[in-house]
């Protein structure tokens, strides 16, 4: 089951979505047998999601990323960092569905078992923040979004520099929430600088269009103030 596991895995990785999601099918069934609800099954579980979702198959993805939790916290326990892990999964499936309030939920949950874990300063940490910081822009809670994505970036300073690729996101989340704010005047230098550093690191089509939207709302906002 490990081995087919790794080459699912493998296929999924080079998007071959559709045999890597046969693959994992076997490798669940196996694991159904032999093991039952064992985290090596919710391992699988958990790994055979993003391939379903590549399908189109989200609802199913869903189900087993929630099936592979409930097994993650019944055999390690709601405090253990996998489990964490798997709430964040499950949070992010909420969150692309456009449920953002029930994201909102799991990643304080997972942001509460990996602040206890792993400490308060744990890049981990600084991720989920960032993620809880999306979703809750998307509930229109601005101000709960700029207290995570702040938080977020001080994490992220301290661990990789000012200058990583991660700062970026933690930029563009303030950004977004001084927009949604009308806060024209801190959302340019938080957008410009969000720009500069998917740029330095040739960040993808899609990073650079999210950085460049919310840094010409800015500017559109800056004008209409004059």
């Amino acid at each position: 089951a490990e081995n087919r596991g790794n080459l699912a895995s493998h296929l999924a990785a080079r998007g071959d979505y559709r045999t890597a999601a046969a693959e994992f099918d076997q490798v669940i069934s196996v694991l159904e047998a032999s093991v039952g609800d064992h985290p090596a099954l919710a391992t699988a579980l958990s790994n055979s999601c993003h391939a379903l979702q590549a399908l189109g198959r989200v609802d199913e993805a869903l189900g087993r990323a929630r099936r592979a939790l409930a097994i993650f916290e019944q055999r390690l326990g709601k405090s253990h960092p996998v489990t964490a892990r798997a709430l964040t999964q499950v949070a992010g499936m909420l969150a692309a569905a456009e449920r953002p309030a029930a994201a909102v939920l799991l990643y304080r949950d997972a942001l509460a078992s990996q602040e206890a874990s792993l400490g308060h300063a744990h890049p981990n940490v600084a991720t989920t923040l960032n993620n809880l910081g999306f979703a809750l822009l998307d509930t229109k809670d601005n101000a709960g979004a700029i207290d995570c994505f702040t938080r977020g970036l001080a994490i992220i300073e301290k661990a990789h520099g000012k200058d990583h690729p991660r700062v970026a996101y933690s930029l563009v989340g303030l950004a977004k929430a001084h927009v949604a704010l009308a806060e024209p005047q801190r959302a340019l230098p938080l957008a410009q600088r969000a720009l500069a550093v998917f740029e330095k690191h040739r960040a993808t089509p899609e990073e650079l269009a999210e950085a460049r939207t919310v840094l010409a709302q800015a500017q559109r906002q800056s004008k209409r103030r004059r």
